[in-house]
């Protein structure tokens, strides 16, 4: 006999929140990336070498994403540059030539309000900017977040 739909809910609700309120799914898979130090400031870069392997699982910002904000690789530069956040508003996710104003900054750097969500990547118990690759999107911010 099939299970109800209703008792799946939790699970999909499971799911979906261990993108932004403390360890999910990803979480073990997210914070086991070693920092790839050899990642360039360009955007084809970073997307490959850091928010692939840490951002884009089915349940956080894989198609259409967690908050709206999808990062597959057709999608993820237009989802972020010049577009306001929706834990956040007001800011931009991405300000281009300006790294401090950047939502994407602060939520990887742990400098976000506790109203705006979890430090990305999900699991992190603490910021990340020494992370060589938090310097690299904060270079790419400051060279205007160009799709390169």
């Amino acid at each position: 006999m099939a299970r109800p739909l209703w008792t799946l809910f939790p699970v999909a609700a499971a799911t979906i929140a261990g993108c932004d309120s403390g360890p999910g799914l990803s979480a073990d898979a997210a914070t086991s990336v070693t920092p790839d130090c050899t990642i360039e400031p360009t955007f084809s870069s970073l997307h490959q070498r850091y928010f692939q392997p840490s951002c884009t699982f089915a349940a956080c910002h894989a198609v259409a994403g967690f908050s709206g904000l999808g990062l597959g690789r057709s999608v993820a530069h237009v989802n972020l540059v010049g577009v306001e956040s929706v834990r956040a508003p007001g800011v931009l996710r991405v300000a281009p030539g300006d790294p401090d104003a950047s939502f994407l900054v602060h939520k990887i750097e742990g400098t976000h309000g506790p109203e705006q969500g979890d430090l990305m990547p999900p699991g992190g118990d603490t910021p990340s900017a020494d992370d060589c690759r938090v310097r690299r999107v904060r270079e790419w911010i400051e060279r205007g977040a160009p799709d390169d």
